[in-house]
């Protein structure tokens, strides 16, 4: 006995199969070529905030353990800087995390996209 998904109306309903022509591929090379563009910008951006997010962390923390163990004086604009690069450091850290998930998602689809275009048809995203 059939389901009301396979019958519509009485008609066997079949889905249509995808075909391949000389357009789909070129929109699928754009969209590679899209994804790669985007991969690269998002790797910038995960150098980028790693290296100020590293840097500002390391920087405050030693700036602090100066004050702490007194080898220098703990005022002015000088004390507020090394709290403020610990303070900055976390977000950008938070941001570099955010790039490399990402960077992991953008590389995830062009694999996908390149076992598509070599003929493997039991992909899912999930999966990967």
């Amino acid at each position: 006995m059939r389901s009301v998904s396979q019958t519509t109306f009485g008609l066997d309903h079949q889905a249509p199969q995808p075909t391949v022509t000389t357009a789909s591929r070129l929109t699928a090379s754009a969209d590679v070529a899209l994804l790669r563009s985007s991969l690269r910008r998002w790797t910038y951006a995960l150098l980028a905030s790693g290296a100020i997010g590293a840097f500002a962390g390391v920087t405050g923390l030693a700036m602090n353990a100066l004050f702490v163990l007194g080898f220098a004086e703990n005022r002015g604009p000088m004390g507020l800087l090394g709290v403020w690069l610990l303070v900055a450091a976390f977000p950008m850290l938070w941001l570099t995390s955010h790039c490399l998930d990402r960077v992991d998602s953008i590389d995830k689809a062009i694999r996908l996209e390149r076992c598509r275009r070599t003929g493997l048809t039991n992909i899912s995203p999930g999966n990967n």
